[in-house]
C-alpha cells in the first residue's frame, strides 16, 4: 500500500484508533508477499549522526544460505531462490537511496547488492532496531527502495530485537516510521474512518472447490504455495476490497491488474472498474470478484519447467477524495493507493502414463493324459499343465499389441504335444491356441554277438546310443505315433562289423524287433564294381587283414550298368542301368559273397546314384533328360518309385546326399551350377531350395561331404580344381570357401572318415592327398601325389574304418579296367600301394563305379 502525504495530528492520531500498523498491513496485504508503498511528503529525517560504513559479503548459490551483515542485519536466502552462485554484499550505506519524505528512520540504511537481483523464492531480511526509538502511536516497518525509485513498506513483524520482512529482491533497506503532524485540522464527520488503516484489500488463489490455498511457510518462514501441473489447468483468483460505508470517497477504481507468467490466459476480469459512487453519496462497504486463468504446460519453455516457474498475480486500486479530515491530512488528494499480490510456484510434472492394457494368452488342450506337460510363452513364461487338463491360460498377460509365442517346453509322460495357432500379436485376449497331445513310443531291439568296443547306433540320423555289450536296447528319444524311424550303425565296434535288420518303419506301437548282429571283421567285406561294357556287376572279397581284393564272380546287371551303391547296413545293393533307364536291387550275403536280385528292375535314373545315409531313400540323375528320380526303400530292400521327373539344372553330372539325410546336392554340366534340394523325410521327394550356387563348378563328376556335414567338396574336370563350399546346417545353403588347383582334371573326391584328409583323382593316373583346414574346410596339397598304378583313374572309395582306399581304373580300348588298393596310415596322411591292381573286366570293357560294404 502506498500512502502519499500521510501526516497525522498527535491528538487525533490514526494508529491508536484503528489498531497497529501491523494489523492494518495484515488486512491490506497478502501473506504470500504484499507490497505496501509509502511516499509521505516532507524533508529527510535521517539520524543526525550516521554510523560509519561497514560491509559484509557472502557467495550464495541454489542451495541457499544466510548472510550476516553490519549491525546484525541478516539476509536469509532459501533453496532455489537463486539459479546460480551470486556474491551478495550488505553495506551500511545510504548514498544513492531516494529521499525519505515524511519517513523517520530508526535504523541505518543498508544497501543489499547487487541491486535489482530478483529471487525465485521470497527471501527474508532482518534488521535490528531499538524499540525506544519508536514514537508513541506509530508502528515500525521495514522499508525498501531501488536507486531512483520510491520507498515501499513491507509486511513486517518483530523478531526479538529485529524487524523482519519477506522480500523479492535486493535493494536499499531500513526500519522507519511515519512522521505525525500537529498543525492541520480539517472539519468533517467521523474523520478517523478516512485513515488508510480503515481500508483493506487482498488477493487469494483458490482451489477447484473455491477454497483459498493456505499460505504455507517453511522453517525459515519463506515459502509460497506449490502446485503440480501435468496438463492445461484452470486457476481461480479472488480479489477483495473493503472500507467503511460512511467513508465519503468519490470513487475507488481497480487501476492495475494482471499476472506475470507466459503460459497464462486471463478470462473476464476487467481493468479500471469503478468500485464506488459519486461524491457525497453512499458507497458500498466492499467489493469482490473472481477470475479464471488457464495454465498450459505446453507453452512454457523446457528450461523453465525443470525447477518450476513462479506465477504472480497482482492488483492495485486508487481512491479519490474530495474532503480533508482531521488526523489524516493529504497534500495530494488523489494519492491513496493500495497494492496486493499473491505468488505460487508451479511445478510441471510429466503426465501420468496411460494405463497399460494387457491381454491373456491361452487356449484348449486335447488328448492330454500324461503328467509333466509344461508350456512356455515368449521363451520365458512357463506354465505347468496337469494331466487330463482341457484348457490353459498363462498367468502372466502380455502387453496389448505385443507378440506371443506358445511352445512346448516339456513333454508329458508317454506323449508328444504339438502347438497350433501358437504365435501372433495380442490385440485382444488370446483363446485360440490349441495343444494336441498324442502317444509316443519307444524304438529298440536287441544287439547280439558284440565283443568289440565302440559300437554306436543312430535313429533318424541322431539320438546316438553307445554299447559296451550285447543285449536289449531302446533309444532315449520316443517317437510320436505315425512317425518314421530308421536305425543305422554310426560307428562299428573294433574288430567287428554289425548289421541292422528291421531297422526302419513307421511307429504305431513300441518298436522292439530291431536286430543288430555283430560278427568278426576277419572275414572281410565285399567290393562291387559296375562294368558297363560287360553288363555285369563284379564281386570282390576284401581281405579283413590286408584289404587285398580277390574276385568272387559277377552277376548280370542289365544293360550298361553305370552306378552302384550299397545300403548302410550292407544288406542291399542297387545298380543303375544306363541303357535301360532302370534300377536293379540285390540282396547281399557278405559271408558267402553272393548277390541275389530282388524282383524286377524299377524305373529310375541310371547315370549316377546317391543313397540316403539312413537307408530310406535312393536318388538318381538322368544326364540326358535333366531330371532326378526319387525312390523309397522298404525294410526288405525293395524299391518303390516316388518321382521320376524332378527338374534339374542342365545335364546333371553328379549327385551327393548330406550325412543328415536332409539335403541332396546336384552338379550340372551345362550351367556349372550346384543345386540344393530339401528331402521330404516321409517320402524322400526333393524340393529345390534357393541355397544353391550358379557357375560354381565346371564339369563335376564327383562330390563328397565332410563327415560332420559342414563342407561340400566338388571335383572339377573342366576347371582342374576342387571346390570347397560351406553348408548351412539349417537350410543346406552353400557358400564358396575356396578352389584348390589340381594341375589336371579332377574326376573323383572322397573324404577320410576322420575328416582330416581328402583324396582326389588327378588327371589319368594319380591321387592327390589334401589336408583339410579344420576351421574353414579349405584343402591344401600334402606331399607328392601318389601313382594310381593303373590307367584312366576314375573313381575312389574308402572303407568305413578309413584304413583302405580303392581306385577304380576305367580302362578303354585295349586297356583293361582294374582296381588299385592302398593302405591308409598316419591318420590318413599316407597312402601305400597294396600290390598290383586287380583286374575288373576284360580289355575293351569299361568300369564306371565302385562301392564297398560297411
Amino acid at each position: 500500500m502506498q500512502v502519499n502525504c500521510c501526516h497525522a495530528n498527535p491528538s487525533t492520531a490514526c494508529a491508536p484508533q484503528t489498531g497497529t500498523l501491523r494489523r492494518w498491513l495484515a488486512h491490506t496485504l497478502m501473506a504470500a508477499g504484499v507490497a505496501t508503498l509509502i511516499a509521505c511528503g516532507g524533508g529527510s529525517s535521517a539520524p543526525a549522526t550516521a554510523p560509519q560504513p561497514a560491509t559484509a559479503s557472502a557467495v550464495i548459490g541454489p542451495a541457499g544460505g544466510t548472510l550476516v551483515g553490519p549491525d546484525g542485519v541478516q539476509v536469509i536466502v532459501p533453496p532455489a531462490a537463486l539459479a546460480q552462485a551470486t556474491e551478495i554484499v550488505v553495506s551500511r550505506e545510504g548514498s544513492g537511496a531516494p529521499e525519505l519524505g515524511g519517513l523517520k528512520l530508526i535504523s541505518a540504511i543498508y544497501a543489499v547488492t547487487p541491486h535489482g537481483t530478483e529471487f525465485a523464492e521470497s527471501a527474508r531480511i532482518s534488521i535490528p532496531f531499538n524499540p525506544v526509538d519508536v514514537a508513541p502511536g506509530t508502528q515500525p516497518i521495514v522499508i525498501k527502495s531501488q536507486p531512483g525509485g520510491a520507498w515501499t513498506a513491507l509486511v513486517s513483524e518483530v523478531a526479538g530485537t529485529a524487524l523482519a520482512a519477506d522480500t523479492s529482491g535486493l535493494s536499499y533497506y531500513a526500519v522507519g516510521t511515519c512522521v505525525l503532524s500537529t498543525s492541520v485540522s480539517v472539519p468533517g464527520p467521523d474523520p478517523l474512518l478516512a485513515c488508510p488503516s480503515q481500508h483493506s484489500m487482498k488477493l487469494e488463489l483458490l482451489d477447484a472447490s473455491g477454497l483459498a490455498l493456505p499460505a504455507l511457510r517453511n522453517s525459515n518462514g519463506l515459502s509460497i504455495p506449490v502446485l503440480t501441473i501435468t496438463a492445461p489447468t484452470q486457476l481461480r483468483v479472488r480479489f477483495s476490497y473493503s472500507r467503511p460505508p460512511s467513508n465519503r470517497l468519490d470513487q475507488v477504481t481497480l487501476t492495475t491488474y494482471g499476472a506475470t507468467f507466459g503460459a497464462m490466459t486471463p478470462v473476464g476480469w476487467p481493468n479500471n472498474r469503478p468500485l464506488g459512487g459519486p461524491s457525497e453519496s453512499p458507497v458500498l462497504a466492499g467489493y469482490q470478484m473472481e477470475d479464471t486463468f488457464v495454465v498450459d504446460p505446453s507453452t512454457v519453455p523446457l528450461a523453465s519447467q525443470a525447477g518450476g516457474t513462479k506465477l504472480r498475480f497482482f492488483a492495485r486500486v486508487e481512491t479519490q477524495v474530495d474532503a480533508f479530515f482531521p488526523g489524516c491530512v493529504c497534500f495530494k488528494p488523489a494519492s491513496w493507493g493500495y497494492e496486493a499480490e499473491i505468488a505460487v510456484r508451479v511445478i510441471f510434472a510429466a503426465p501420468p502414463p496411460p494405463p497399460v492394457v494387457t491381454h491373456t494368452v491361452g487356449g484348449g488342450i486335447s488328448g492330454l493324459t500324461g503328467a509333466g506337460l509344461v508350456l512356455r510363452n515368449n521363451g520365458a513364461d512357463n506354465l505347468a499343465v496337469a494331466a487330463n487338463a482341457s484348457a490353459f491360460t498363462f498367468p502372466s498377460p502380455v502387453t496389448a499389441g505385443s507378440a506371443y509365442n506358445v511352445t512346448v517346453f516339456a513333454q508329458p509322460a508317454g506323449q508328444t504335444c504339438t502347438v497350433a495357432n501358437g504365435s501372433g500379436t495380442a490385440n485382444a485376449n488370446i483363446t485360440n491356441v490349441t495343444v494336441n497331445c498324442i502317444p509316443t513310443f519307444t524304438v529298440g531291439g536287441n544287439v547280439s554277438g558284440l565283443v568289440g568296443t565302440g559300437l554306436v547306433l543312430q535313429n533318424n540320423g541322431g539320438d546316438n546310443l553307445a554299447f559296451t555289450a550285447s543285449g536289449a536296447f531302446s533309444f532315449a528319444t520316443k517317437l510320436a505315433a505315425n512317425t518314421n524311424y530308421a536305425v543305422s550303425v554310426l560307428t562299428q565296434p573294433s574288430g567287428q562289423i554289425c548289421t541292422v535288420t528291421n531297422g526302419s518303419g513307421t511307429v504305431t506301437a513300441n518298436v522292439s524287433n530291431i536286430v543288430v548282429t555283430c560278427a568278426s571283421a576277419s572275414g572281410g567285406g565285399l567290393a562291387l564294381v559296375a562294368n558297363t561294357g560287360a553288363d555285369t556287376l563284379l564281386i570282390f572279397h576284401v581281405d579283413a587283414g590286408t584289404g587285398a581284393l580277390s574276385a568272387l564272380g559277377s552277376v548280370p546287371a542289365g544293360r550298361s550298368p553305370s552306378a552302384v551303391v550299397i545300403s548302410p547296413n550292407g544288406l542291399y545293393a542297387y545298380v543303375g542301368h544306363g541303357a535301360s533307364g532302370q534300377v536293379q536291387s540285390f540282396s547281399i550275403n557278405a559271408t558267402a559273397g553272393v548277390l541275389t536280385p530282388l524282383g524286377s528292375p524299377v524305373g529310375g535314373v541310371p547315370d549316377k546314384l546317391a543313397m540316403d545315409p539312413l537307408g530310406r531313400f535312393l536318388w538318381g540323375i538322368d544326364y540326358g533328360f535333366s531330371t532326378i528320380s526319387a525312390l523309397s526303400i522298404a525294410s526288405n530292400g525293395v524299391l518303390d518309385l516316388i518321382a521320376s521327373d524332378i527338374a534339374a539344372s542342365g545335364n546333371p553330372s553328379a549327385i551327393q546326399a548330406h550325412p543328415s539325410g536332409n539335403f541332396v546336392y546336384v552338379a550340372s554340366d551345362v550351367s556349372n551350377a550346384l543345386s540344393v534340394y530339401d528331402v521330404n523325410p516321409s517320402t524322400g521327394a526333393l524340393t529345390l531350395t534357393p541355397g544353391g550356387l550358379a557357375n560354381a563348378v565346371l564339369g563335376s563328376r564327383s562330390m563328397a561331404v565332410h563327415p560332420n556335414g559342414s563342407v561340400l567338396y566338388a571335383a572339377s574336370e573342366g576347371g582342374a580344381n576342387v571346390g570347397a563350399f560351406s553348408i548351412n546346417g539349417g537350410t543346406g545353403a552353400l557358400a564358396v570357401v575356396s578352389y584348390t588347383p589340381t594341375g589336371g582334371a579332377a574326376s573323383s573326391v572322397v573324404v577320410h572318415p576322420n575328416g582330416t584328409f581328402a583324396y582326389v583323382v588327378l588327371g589319368l593316373s594319380e591321387i592327390g592327398i589334401y589336408s583339410i583346414n579344420p576351421a574353414t574346410g579349405a584343402l591344401t596339397l600334402s606331399g607328392t601325389p601318389v601313382s594310381g598304378g593303373g590307367n584312366i583313374a576314375l573313381r575312389l572309395a574308402i572303407n568305413a574304418a578309413g584304413t583302405r582306399l580303392y581306385l577304380m581304373n576305367g580302362g578303354v580300348s585295349t586297356l583293361q579296367p582294374s582296381v588299385s588298393a592302398f593302405v591308409v596310415s598316419d591318420a590318413g596322411a599316407t597312402l601305400t600301394p597294396l600290390g598290383a591292381p586287380t583286374p575288373a573286366g576284360a580289355a575293351g570293357t569299361f568300369a564306371t563305379d565302385i562301392a564297398l560294404t560297411p
